[in-house]
C-alpha cells in the first residue's frame, strides 16, 4: 500500500470519526433538550410512566437482542465478503430471541410484569416487545 492510499484512508477514516462523534453528541443532546418539554407536557405520572418504559426498553434492548446490532461496524471490515449473509443471520437471531422472550412473557405475565417488573401489563406488555423487535431490527 502506498502512501497516498495510507493518506486517503486515514482521511476517510478520520471523517468518519469525526461524523460518529458529531451525530453522537447530537443523539445525547436531544435528550437533555427534550427533557423539559415532556416534564412540562406531561403529568408526574405520566413522565414517571415513561421513564419506566424508557429504561425497560434499554434493559430489554439489550438482553433480547443480546446487543449484536453493535457487531454490524466490526463485521463489515470482518465479513466485507459476505456481508449480506452476515446481518441477515444477526437479524434473524435477534427476530427469534426477542419471540422466544415474548412468548416467555406472554406465558408467565402475571409474575413477570407484577412482581418483578411492577408495571401495569395492560399498558406495556405487547408495545414493549414491539418496541425491543423494532429497535433490534
Amino acid at each position: 500500500m502506498d502512501n497516498s492510499t495510507k493518506k486517503k484512508s486515514s482521511g476517510v477514516v478520520l471523517k468518519a470519526g469525526i461524523w460518529y462523534t458529531v451525530s453522537n453528541f447530537v443523539f445525547r443532546g436531544m435528550a437533555f433538550i427534550t427533557t423539559p418539554v415532556f416534564t412540562r407536557l406531561l403529568t408526574k405520572g405520566e413522565y414517571g410512566d415513561f421513564s419506566n418504559f424508557a429504561s425497560w426498553m434499554s434493559i430489554l434492548v439489550i438482553i433480547t437482542s443480546c446487543d449484536l446490532q453493535t457487531s454490524i461496524i466490526r463485521s463489515k471490515l470482518e465479513f466485507e465478503d459476505d456481508i449480506d449473509s452476515y446481518i441477515f443471520s444477526m437479524l434473524g437471531l435477534t427476530t427469534l430471541i426477542t419471540a422466544f422472550f415474548y412468548v416467555v412473557f406472554l406465558v408467565f405475565d402475571d409474575f413477570i410484569f407484577n412482581s418483578i417488573l411492577a408495571i401495569d401489563k395492560k399498558i406495556y406488555s405487547h408495545n414493549v416487545f414491539l418496541f425491543v423487535l423494532c429497535t433490534c431490527i
